[in-house]
């Protein structure tokens, strides 16, 4: 997601509190990146999928400007990755992108052969290596205060959503 009011750029790392954070950057004259706006919920970039809510970081520079890469704040969430997993299981549970009963090494087993069939939920620091900065979900609020003073947008409280 892309402010070119507050000149931002938001990396949508799955299952650190990008919702969030989305519903509080909303407000922010924030734009969908133009890989996004695409009818299908996949996106196929170099030969890889995506989902258009999470594209990581290298396909959002090759999809925008140099200048507006290089000029515009850009940021993300990252999380303990035994947490993230776990919540990426409960949630494809919960949304039934997984079958319920599922175990949880057998979720992780599709993850590894891509059996899932996109890019969200593997490496975060794929999501995120090249970010001015990169806040942590277990430091959520205090991380985000941080970026609404770098981006010039009054410091709000962030709600849990998607909560699993």
């Amino acid at each position: 997601m892309i402010s070119h009011k507050y000149k931002f750029i938001f990396v949508r790392t799955p299952k650190t509190a990008s919702t969030s954070v989305l519903n509080v950057l909303g407000s922010y004259e924030l734009e969908r990146l133009p890989i996004q706006n695409a009818q299908e919920p996949l996106f196929n970039f170099e030969g890889k999928k995506y989902d258009c809510n999470h594209p990581p970081i290298q396909v959002i520079k090759k999809s925008t400007t140099k200048n507006i890469f290089n000029d515009y704040f850009k940021f993300s969430f990252v999380r303990n990755p035994w947490d993230r997993c776990v919540s990426a299981w409960k949630y494809n549970i919960k949304k039934k992108f997984t079958p319920r009963g599922v175990p949880f090494v057998e979720f992780v087993r599709r993850l590894e052969s891509q059996e899932i069939g996109n890019y969200k939920y593997l490496n975060q620091y794929d999501f995120v290596k090249g970010c001015d900065f990169i806040g942590r979900f277990e430091n959520l609020q205090e991380d985000f205060d941080t970026i609404c003073d770098k981006v010039g947008i009054s410091r709000q409280k962030l709600s849990h959503e998607n909560k699993t």
